[in-house]
């Protein structure tokens, strides 16, 4: 086995760094912006706008779900985690760029791009969060991906504050133009924030001895082991059932949270940019704040209490009906967002044997993105049957109630924890 220098605090930057750049996406096209836009725009505001957007989002992480756990496993044989991250930015860059150009009608190839950029984005989150276990010893797991996820949102925040200008007409016609130059400056915004992570991180996995020919076969032998594992070790079988599920919740609220604003609250666009440039300010400061917290309670404790937080989020969600109120339960979401995500993120780093990180982050994205697919679906079939956004809000608070249950049930070894 070949010695590598220590881990140096600028490998860490990089890490993070990738964090504030991919957040980019997440915020502007998955949350407050391209999702209004193709709801209202694109759709012109049809009545099953948000069953097609769940919809892009459904096949868009089955995607991921098929593909996760085998190239999670290939990229630990093949030891080019860097380089399969480096595809899934580019590609992500180029779909983004691409969903400018979509207009009213545009329906079916939005969705299309839409699917391949956020195919793109999802595999490259499983890649950049398996090199945490190679950077963080165990007792600084919570605080460190922590940073990452505080840092994710400072980016989330500086890009939205940069697309500030181009929402002042609101989601109209009229302002088509300005709403599709977001796409291009999320692109560009990812593209020049994301390279740190490819000149500085240093691949530390060791390729192994496996033929070409070989190599499928390995893989799936790998991933029917841990599939295997899944079903024999009660306490992994436990945490990503209760991750699948919490997670649901969160991807609901990620994906709605704007088109419930602008529908029920009524919420214009300027209003939406400043609710989530404040959101994303509390969403920061609850991931430096928890993670530290996971450090000196354990993830699990964090875990839990971030999900009681959420529960009240979603129920304050449903009775509220002014722009305050709003504000305040929305920032309140802020502060558990990053918190449940970085918590899990340490949890899966701590049950991850040495030689398998990118297998357990490929099934980490696995049920992430499984959730991301299920929850959303399950919000936009409930609001196109019951034409309710309030009474659609009852999906992701039964999966934050159920997913909080399970999270109590999981233990881990003293020497892991926290």
């Amino acid at each position: 086995m070949p010695e590598f220098p220590p881990v140096k605090r600028r490998e860490i930057a990089a890490w993070c760094a990738y964090d504030f750049a991919n957040a980019s996406f997440t915020v502007v096209i998955v949350t407050v912006v391209f999702s209004v836009y193709f709801t209202k725009i694109i759709c012109g505001g049809r009545a099953d706008a948000d069953w097609y957007w769940s919809l892009a989002g459904f096949f868009s992480q089955m995607a991921v779900v098929l593909l996760s756990p085998f190239l999670g496993v290939l990229a630990d044989l093949r030891a080019c985690k860097k380089r399969a991250l480096l595809a899934c930015y580019l590609l992500c860059v180029a779909f983004t760029l691409c969903l400018s150009r979509f207009g009213p009608g545009d329906i079916a190839a939005a969705m299309i791009c839409f699917i391949f950029a956020n195919v793109a984005f999802s595999l490259g989150e499983n890649f950049n969060s398996s090199f945490l276990p190679e950077l963080a010893k165990p007792h600084e797991i919570g605080r460190i991906s922590g940073y990452g996820w505080g840092m994710g949102y400072v980016g989330g925040l500086a890009n939205l504050g940069l697309c500030f200008p181009l929402l002042q007409g609101g989601f109209t016609l009229a302002n088509q133009a300005n709403l599709q130059h977001t796409s291009v400056l999320t692109a560009l915004f990812f593209l020049f924030t994301g390279w740190p992570v490819f000149l500085i991180l240093r691949e530390r996995a060791v390729p192994k001895p496996v033929a070409p020919g070989e190599l499928w076969r390995a893989g799936a032998g790998r991933i029917a082991q841990t599939v295997r594992l899944l079903g024999s070790d009660r306490r992994l079988r436990t945490f990503f059932s209760a991750f699948f599920l919490y997670s649901c919740g969160v991807a609901t609220i990620i994906a709605f949270a704007a088109i419930y604003a602008e529908k029920e609250i009524g919420f214009g666009g300027q209003q939406l940019i400043l609710f989530f440039l404040l959101l994303q300010i509390s969403a920061s400061a609850g991931a430096f704040l928890f993670g530290i917290l996971q450090d000196r309670w354990g993830s699990i404790p964090t875990l839990r209490l971030t999900l009681v937080i959420w529960i009240v989020v979603v129920a304050g969600a449903a009775l509220t009906h002014t722009v305050t109120m709003f504000y305040v339960v929305g920032n309140l979401a802020g502060l558990a967002i990053g918190s449940v995500q970085s918590a899990s993120r340490a949890v899966v780093a701590l049950l991850a044997p040495e030689d398998r990180h990118a297998e357990y982050f490929g099934f980490w994205g696995l049920f992430g993105k499984l959730a991301a697919g299920f929850g959303p679906l399950v919000y936009g079939l409930i609001s196109y049957l019951t034409h309710s956004s309030r009474l659609a809000l009852m999906g992701p608070l039964a999966f934050f109630l159920l997913g909080g249950w399970l999270v109590g049930k999981v233990k881990l070894d003293p020497r892991q924890a926290p």
